[in-house]
């Protein structure tokens, strides 16, 4: 659409025909998540333009006066003049694809009156729309439909000097230098004549007023700044203006719909106040001709690097790209230096670049001059040595007195009625078999348990087993086996069967006894899948089932590789084609196409040459021969070529899966494979005992077998059988690997999960049962009906037995209804890595349920989502975590969390904020706190940073009821210059426990497995929060506004409990149609949702 050799004029699409309007589905324009509604006197002059009089037809309105009521948002003081009808609207029209090359962008006024003249023309003036894309208050790009009676226009123009908005152009000869594209502008797209090219078209409104709507759209791809580079993206972020003018020669005389809150119009809005990037140092200084630029971050989520611009000619230039470093956690910190050449003007800035092609402005900053701190104490390190030896101490003194109460129950039972017996602990798919006696030390009496009455249970389901003795009962020789077939999940990459005493649910295998041919031949070789992943790199962005990868290939300014050496394990070289799929995804989304190009290699020939778009998985398939491959070998190359013209190319490298055929023995005593033979042989048995399952359908079957075992041979034994007719799938394993892969324990008794109604309903990990029922004890004298439930009860009758959060949904959406239940606590506290793949050893007491925002942020941990039960976004119950890993750390939570519930009423609040816009909302919040509590408000626009954090410890050591910080922030800091971080929070000495409420990102993140989160930390210290609420993920600075609109008065006395402020809060705003989920499932509360507020 646009000339290749970038803009070297005006785009003139006078004579483009434009795309239908039906494609577009107008969304009205929202500020903290209200509808904007221009605000109007009775006389039809405009408030907004300071109450001078002017046309109808470029008069911004809202349905006045079809009711009166306070302007949303209030701009300009407190209008009461406004209609119920949105303002403005907006549409962003994809078209299918997943390129910019043909999308669309589609803008909405309401007008007092028509601006259609005579015909098809528009009458004169100017109807605008303005956008700020990278969040510094000026305005980038100018949307300008000129009326002229006669003819019309849409011009759009762009420019992007400091200090400088489009409005001060001051010359038409200077604002037509910063034009880039002309559209026709007619009243109708009409189908003869000039206006079938228009872009704009009058509407009348149709919804009960006599208003009318004035419509533009552009193609996208003509947003370029004047070097013709593409401006806009579907990850940019933009806030819009829109304004009239019925003056020919000032086009912005008129009408204004502000967008932001303050100040008016010209202002510096808070735009671009969500940022995957928290920085926590930038300094400089001059070195000879070259400027150094050192600067750090605390975390960096979908991150594709910095833009360092500096100032040149009154302009902001781009002097040096720094793509983004790699860590194994997003939440780790990262120093740059970058030396930049010659001496330039005194200032520069970094301008982040995300992962979807989105700009955010860090700055600008002064040469000399150190902001925030080189060595802040952000980070304290997780000492998951201690947590783990008490778990382990837990878990040992659990198992004992299981087995205790399991001999006791045994002993007791009555012959015929179900019991549970054993757990059954399988780390991998394949034969399983208990022998008898193992079950006699457990302390389960199984004398008067006939074989026909042992049943598997598995969740809900019967699993079919075999006993080696048929009737009466097993002796210590005998052994019950069965087929283990589960798939690893996020959370656990084993499973649990539960061995019961259950006539009424055993099942059985089926037995096939046909004669084990003695000769014939048999196949060779089975086709077998492997998986090859090393997950060394957490991702919360990353779109795959598993947010860990292999590596980051990043090609900048020179082409990339990476390499991996893999083993196929006996590789049959007759076979056949060896398939191989690669699984990447895309770390950059630029508007132009495609994104990456990677080219693969397999021992160095060439199979396959991949170009892609965006963040997505990409799954790259290719095929090769396997007598290729000398001995299974297999050399692995990913090349990043460097050629698709963006400023870099980064590629993650997940896994590779190798389909290929194989030699058909056992590997390490067991196999599992598709065959369709009627004999089938293999090798490598291992030993004469050898069990072989088939599975035909829904059936299990077990066959007969014949081993055969030499002494001559390296692998002596094979395994023959009958094969079922047609291609079946068979499970063979030796009784070492069947008794090897799996862990035994004493089953507890059946629990009753509903006895009674629970006002409030504790899951608790079993290590902290004790001191939950000490909380339980103190809501029961205050009239609560109160349950403590072991989370594993929950796994074992609501899923399968295993950690995973939505059997805790399901349990908890069936106690809402059952136990009428309005209050649930979650105790025990959490890390990502189930898996321990980046060595730390962690230990997970009760899993999150993770939520995608969008494409940056997939893996969001969020306990409201395990109570939003209709899966609307929206939480139903009011539910809280007290994320302790050790019992000292439990107890000091439930202390704080009582001594806070003695406290006496609100008296106290200190309010924290970062600069700018911050400042500005923070006051805006403190407003809504009752007039008789007293409120301090520190902000860093008056204080240093030094100062701030003295006072805000003063005051918290003479002790408040909330400290509320509104700003910047990562898991280990508030504020970019470090006003509080994770090692500070040793520094409170709070004499009563508060409440810290945060409105920033990531404040509440309680799942990093390598160092330790600020509001965590402060539940853990016996001296300092009883709760905390706050993002666990990413969090629009606008709609956490709209949050504390709601959240703020219930929180000072409005609600009767935390988590009522909490989910009322979210109820009021899904009321008024807002759910944006960065707030509904990703404000979470770090505490007890029962705790009184006063």
């Amino acid at each position: 659409m646009l000339p290749e050799d970038g803009h070297a004029a005006t785009y003139d699409g006078t004579t483009q025909a434009p795309i239908l309007w039906t494609e577009f589905v107008p969304q009205s324009y929202k500020i903290g998540g209200l509808d904007v509604r221009d605000s109007e006197n009775a006389a039809g002059s405009d408030l907004t333009n300071g109450g001078a009089s002017f046309n109808a037809d470029s008069d911004l309105s809202s349905g006045y006066p079809q009711t009166t009521g306070t302007c949303n948002p209030v701009v300009g003081g407190a209008h009461t003049l406004c209609g119920t009808k949105a303002t403005a609207f907006f549409d962003y029209n994809k078209r299918g694809t997943i390129s910019e090359a043909d999308d669309y962008l589609f803008f909405r006024m309401r007008l007092s009156a028509t601006p259609a003249a005579g015909g098809d023309k528009i009458a004169n003036g100017h109807w605008n729309t303005l956008l700020d894309i990278d969040g510094d208050g000026f305005k980038e790009f100018w949307v300008d439909i000129e009326g002229n009676g006669s003819g019309g226009i849409v011009n759009l123009y762009y420019q992007d000097r400091a200090n400088q908005s489009l409005e001060d152009a001051g010359t038409p000869a200077l604002l037509d230098s910063w034009r880039v594209a002309r559209f026709t502008a007619c009243n109708a797209t009409t189908g003869a004549g000039t206006c079938r090219y228009s872009h704009t078209r009058v509407v009348a409104a149709g919804d009960g007023t006599s208003e009318f709507f004035m419509d533009v759209q552009m193609p996208v791809s003509v947003f370029d700044n004047l070097s013709g580079a593409q401006m806009i993206s579907t990850a940019t972020n933009v806030r819009l203006i829109f304004s009239t003018s019925n003056s020919s020669t000032d086009p912005l005389q008129k009408d204004f719909s502000a967008t932001c809150i303050p100040p008016l119009f010209l202002g510096t809005c808070g735009f671009g106040d969500t940022t995957p990037v928290s920085l926590t140092h930038v300094a400089s200084k001059r070195a000879g001709g070259a400027t150094v630029v050192n600067f750090a971050t605390a975390i960096e989520a979908a991150h594709s690097g910095f833009f360092i611009e500096t100032k040149q000619g009154g302009e902001w230039k781009t002097a040096r790209f720094v793509p983004g470093s790699e860590g194994p956690t997003p939440l780790q910190r990262r120093d740059y230096s970058v030396t930049l050449k010659g001496n330039f003007g005194g200032e520069y800035r970094l301008v982040e670049l995300d992962s979807q092609g989105g700009k955010r402005v860090h700055g600008p900053y002064r040469v000399g001059r150190n902001y925030g701190d080189a060595h802040p104490a952000a980070y304290r390190s997780i000492d998951w040595k201690s947590a783990a030896a008490e778990w382990r101490s837990s878990e040992a003194a659990l198992n004992k007195s299981r087995s205790v109460a399991l001999a006791t129950m045994s002993k007791a039972a009555t012959p015929g009625v179900s019991r549970p017996l054993a757990e059954i602990e399988v780390s991998e798919p394949g034969v399983v078999r208990v022998r008898a006696a193992e079950l006699r030390a457990l302390g389960v009496s199984i004398d008067s348990i006939d074989t026909g009455d042992y049943a598997l249970i598995r969740g809900h389901d019967a699993v079919p087993l075999y006993t080696s003795r048929s009737g009466g009962t097993l002796a210590d020789s005998d052994y019950i086996e069965f087929v283990a077939d589960f798939v690893p999940t996020l959370y656990t990459r084993s499973a649990v069967y539960q061995l019961r005493a259950d006539k009424a649910r055993s099942s059985r295998v089926t037995i096939r006894n046909a004669n084990v041919p003695n000769s014939g031949r048999a196949p060779a070789f089975h086709i077998a899948t492997r998986s090859f992943e090393t997950n060394r790199t957490y991702s919360f962005s990353a779109p795959t089932a598993d947010p860990f990868y292999d590596a980051r290939i990043l090609a900048y300014g020179r082409p990339a590789s990476y390499a991996k050496q893999i083993s196929l394990d006996r590789l049959y070289a007759q076979g056949g084609d060896v398939q191989v799929k690669t699984t990447l995804w895309g770390g950059a989304d630029f508007p132009a196409s495609p994104d990456h190009h990677a080219v693969i290699s397999i021992n160095g020939v060439q199979v396959a040459d991949e170009r892609f778009d965006g963040t997505d998985a990409a799954v790259v398939q290719a095929s090769l021969p396997a007598a290729s491959l000398a001995a299974g070998a297999l050399s692995l190359k990913i090349d990043l070529p460097f050629d698709n013209g963006q400023i870099f190319d980064l590629v993650n490298y997940d896994r590779l899966d190798v389909t290929y055929p194989r030699q058909l023995v056992m590997d390490q005593g067991k196999l599992d494979f598709e065959l369709d033979a009627d004999i089938v042989s293999v090798g490598d048995a291992g030993s004469a005992d050898v069990s072989a399952y088939a599975f035909d359908g829904n059936k299990l079957t077990r066959l007969r077998t014949s081993v055969v075992c030499t002494t001559a041979a390296a692998a002596p034994c094979t395994v023959r059988f009958a094969g079922l007719p047609g291609l079946k799938r068979y499970v063979i394993g030796n009784a070492t690997a069947a008794q090897s892969r799996r862990a035994l324990r004493a089953a507890p008794a059946d629990a009753n999960l509903f006895a009674g109604d629970a006002d409030l309903l504790i899951v608790s990990h079993a290590q902290f049962r004790s001191v939950a029922e000490r909380l339980a004890d103190a809501r029961r004298g205050e009239g609560l009906t109160v349950d403590v439930v072991d989370v594993a009860d929950v796994y074992r009758q609501f899923g399968n037995g295993s950690p995973d959060p939505a059997a805790i949904r399901s349990y908890l959406a069936e106690a809402k209804q059952r136990r009428l239940t309005q209050y649930v606590v979650l105790f025990g506290g959490d890390t990502y890595d189930y898996h321990n793949n980046l060595g730390y050893a962690t230990i997970s007491h009760i899993p999150s349920s993770y939520v995608a925002y969008d494409k940056i942020s997939r893996f969001v941990p969020s306990d409201a989502d395990v109570v939003d039960f209709d899966r609307d976004l929206v939480p139903d119950l009011a539910i809280g975590r007290l994320p302790a890993r050790t019992s000292a750390e439990a107890n000091a939570m439930v202390d704080k969390i009582l001594a806070h519930d003695r406290m006496p009423g609100f008296n106290r609040v200190t309010m924290v904020a970062d600069r700018g816009a911050f400042a500005q909302k923070s006051a805006v919040m403190a407003a809504l706190i009752p007039a008789d509590i007293s409120v301090e408000s520190l902000n860093l626009d008056t204080s240093t940073v030094v100062n701030l954090r003295n006072a805000m410890l003063a005051d918290l050591a003479e002790g408040i009821d909330v400290i509320n910080y509104v700003g910047h922030s990562s898991p280990t800091q508030w504020s970019f210059e470090n006003i509080l971080t994770t090692g500070q929070v040793a520094s409170i000495n709070a004499p009563r426990p508060f409440i810290a409420s945060q409105l920033g990102c990531w404040n509440a993140y309680y799942v990093d497995p390598s160092y330790d989160n600020v509001s965590r930390a402060m539940l853990a210290s016996p001296t300092a929060a009883a709760a905390a609420v706050g993002p666990t993920g990413l969090a629009d600075d606008v709609a956490e506004e709209v949050f504390a609109q709601h959240f703020f008065p219930r929180l000072h006395g409005g609600s009767a409990r935390i988590g009522d402020a909490v989910l009322d809060a979210k109820q009021a705003m899904r009321a008024q149609g807002d759910r944006p989920i960065d707030i509904q499932l990703g404000v979470n509360l770090l505490g007890d949702p029962s705790m009184r507020l006063h």
